[in-house]
């Protein structure tokens, strides 16, 4: 869903209640392998390779890029940032580049 002018949709949400619980920022670059889909994101605290399709094409192009079952995380971004944060021994609060305030 396309929800238009972006500047104007916290304020929306806020009116219905909503709070904001986590900023992230992140650049993603994504590829196509076949029925494989993979992004390429680059986030503050780490550069990351989601890979999706069938579980085979997961296993078969993590290999073929040196990767094994040992290496996939499934964690959530905030799961990594937590814990990045814990390690940095910092409250987490929004991962965002340097430009802004983060843990």
């Amino acid at each position: 869903m396309s929800v238009g002018e972006r500047g104007r949709w916290p304020r929306v949400l806020q009116d219905l209640g909503l709070r904001a619980g986590f900023k992230y920022e992140k650049y993603r670059t994504s590829f196509r392998l076949g029925g494989l889909h993979l992004d390429l994101d680059e986030t503050p605290i780490g550069t990351f390779l989601e890979l999706e399709g069938s579980p085979a094409a997961i296993r078969r192009t993590a290999r073929s890029l040196g990767y094994s079952a040992k290496d996939h995380i499934r964690a959530t971004y905030w799961d990594l940032y937590a814990a990045d944060c814990r390690r940095l021994k910092r409250t987490p609060r929004n991962m965002v580049f340097n430009s802004q305030k983060s843990c």
